[in-house]
């Protein structure tokens, strides 16, 4: 009844320059979608096309959030479409890529089945995200982000995180 109110409002804020207020956002927007999958999974799906990098990281991260671990009744309906938040992996933003690593961990962790039979096409992305990039100039700069997106795109901490999981939750 009134969650059509709250989205609007919640949206409003979505592309906030803070993203204390986005993270907040998010997780609004991820308990709504768990509370009706039907109607506001696809409107997410449809805020990936967003030419806003803001917008696609809120996105990204309310996905997240409506990965917990206990089954719901998004499960099957979020399994069928985390490919499509999850090729944020490829976003040209350091940011949305750092939250669709962190989206990506989160179902791994908690829910392995959602992304098993995607690991064929995420884990070359993945692989991509454990290069150091060196600039043009004659020392290696490394930026925080671009270390931690290495960190945890590292096959070793994302598959022993996954294979300690796979058998034991469905």
């Amino acid at each position: 009844m009134y969650t059509e109110n709250i989205w609007i409002a919640l949206f409003a804020h979505a592309e906030c320059p803070e993203e204390g207020t986005r993270n907040v956002v998010a997780e609004c927007l991820g308990r709504l979608t768990l509370a009706n999958p039907q109607k506001f999974l696809p409107r997410l799906k449809a805020a990936l096309e967003s030419p806003s990098n803001l917008l696609r990281t809120t996105v990204v991260t309310a996905v997240k959030f409506t990965i917990v671990d206990q089954p719901q009744p998004i499960d099957p309906i979020l399994k069928e479409s985390i490919g499509d938040f999850l090729k944020s992996l490829a976003d040209p933003d350091l940011n949305v890529r750092r939250v669709a690593l962190v989206a990506f961990n989160s179902a791994a962790h908690n829910k392995p089945a959602l992304i098993r039979d995607l690991l064929s096409q995420l884990l070359p992305q993945l692989y991509v995200e454990t290069q150091v990039r060196v600039s043009d100039f004659c020392f290696v700069v490394l930026n925080d982000i671009s270390r931690l997106l290495r960190k945890y795109s590292h096959p070793r901490f994302v598959m022993s995180s996954f294979s300690e999981r796979t058998y034991s939750r469905s």
